[in-house]
């Protein structure tokens, strides 16, 4: 899962209280504040990134879900290229993502996979998102976007994780040997 592949990063676990049937694929809210959970701050569950911290009350958090065709962009990188983009959910708000505003002259391919940058409001590098499925070129042929295959299932979200910090972790120094 997540932890294993970053160990450097200190988790909060906590569980989805709350979604609405509207916006099934825009937020949901998640028990926790005292445990240092702050705005920005990227939730995950065991496959993948799911959204971040949006806003915060003494005893909930809401996640903005990556899946938010308007509010859940973030800053992505492919790892095979490190070509940068910007993920968001689909136009539809059906649960799908999308990584958009690429030329098409970029060099991305099916399979590819996609994480997290580190720009933006979302401070962490190389949390995994999920990998290219199929790139759609634009009418006019300037541009085209990616659909993207998320790792993480948005449909099933009961169980996740707040990234509430990175620790540095520094290798112990060599035994000097006289």
């Amino acid at each position: 899962g997540i932890q294993e592949s970053n160990t450097d990063l200190v988790i909060v676990n906590s569980e989805v209280i709350g979604r609405s049937i509207k916006n099934w694929y825009q937020t949901v809210t998640i028990r926790g504040y005292s445990s240092g959970i702050r705005e920005n701050m990227p939730v995950v569950n065991y496959s993948g990134l799911i959204g971040k911290v949006t806003s915060v009350t003494k005893s909930t958090s809401e996640v903005t879900l990556l899946t938010d065709p308007k509010y859940g962009a973030i800053t992505v990188v492919t790892t095979e290229t490190g070509y940068p983009g910007i993920v968001i959910g689909d136009e539809k708000g059906l649960g799908g993502l999308q990584m958009i505003q690429i030329p098409s002259s970029a060099n991305i391919m099916e399979g590819y996979e996609v994480v997290t940058s580190g720009l933006g409001d979302l401070g962490y590098k190389n949390i995994k998102i999920g990998k290219i499925k199929e790139i759609v070129n634009s009418s006019d042929g300037l541009m085209k976007r990616a659909i993207i295959e998320a790792y993480a299932d948005f449909d099933d979200l009961r169980f996740v994780g707040v990234i509430i910090k990175e620790e540095i972790i520094i290798p112990p120094a060599e035994p000097v040997i006289q």
